[in-house]
C-alpha cells in the first residue's frame, strides 16, 4: 500500500498539533479505501494535513471522528546503523502508518465529541491553559523547549533543536504525550 492514494476513516485519539503550515495528529482508524476496495483497517496512524497554519476554518480536534484522504506510507528505517529510525519511534506510540493528506479539503468531519470526556472537558482546558502561560512568560527557542518537554507541544522547535535532539540521543524526551503530562497536572 505504500505511496497508494486511500481514505481513513477513524477518530482523533490525541490533541492535533501545528508544525509550520500543517497539522498532525494521531487517527484510530476503522477501515481504509482504495479506489478499488475498502479494507477493515484497525490501528493508529500519524496524520499530517496541509493547509491549518495558514488560518481559517476549524482546525480538527481531538475526539472528531473524521475521513481524510491522502497518500499512505511506511515510516523510513533507519539508514545506517545508530542512526534514528522513523519506524522504530513511531511504533513505539502503536503507529505503524503514515497519511500525508494535501489540505484542509481533503478531510471531512462525520462526528464531534468523541472521545474520553474527561479528557475534553479536564485535560485538554489545562494543557491549553499551561501552554498560554508558557507562551506569556517564556519565549523563543526556551519557551518552545519547556512547551515540548513538559507537554509534547513540539510545533515551536526549530529544525536545528530537533537534530540536536536526534544527534544526542534524546529526541524521546519530545516524545512524551502532552495529554499524560496535563493528565498529571490537573491531578
Amino acid at each position: 500500500l505504500p505511496g497508494t492514494r486511500a481514505t481513513l476513516v477513524g477518530r482523533i485519539t490525541e490533541p492535533p498539533s501545528a508544525a509550520g503550515v500543517r497539522t498532525r495528529f494521531v487517527l484510530d482508524t476503522d477501515s481504509l479505501f482504495t479506489r478499488a476496495l475498502r479494507v477493515p483497517f484497525k490501528g493508529k496512524v500519524m496524520v499530517s494535513v496541509g493547509g491549518w497554519g495558514r488560518g481559517g476554518g476549524p482546525e480538527p480536534e481531538y475526539g472528531q471522528k473524521v475521513r481524510i484522504t491522502g497518500r499512505v506510507s511506511l515510516p523510513s528505517e533507519a539508514r545506517n546503523p545508530g542512526e534514528f529510525s522513523q519506524r522504530a519511534y513511531y511504533a513505539a506510540g502503536g503507529i505503524g502508518v503514515l497519511l500525508r493528506a494535501g489540505s484542509r479539503e481533503d478531510v471531512t468531519v462525520l462526528e464531534t465529541g468523541g472521545g474520553s470526556w474527561v479528557m475534553r472537558e479536564a485535560v485538554l482546558p489545562v494543557r491549553r491553559y499551561l501552554l498560554a502561560v508558557i507562551d506569556s512568560t517564556t519565549s523563543g527557542d526556551e519557551g518552545a523547549f519547556l512547551k515540548g518537554v513538559l507537554l509534547g507541544d513540539r510545533t515551536g522547535l526549530t529544525p536545528e533543536m530537533r537534530e540536536s535532539f536526534a544527534a544526542s540521543g534524546v529526541a524521546h524526551v519530545l516524545a512524551v504525550s502532552g495529554s499524560n503530562v496535563a493528565v498529571i497536572a490537573a491531578l
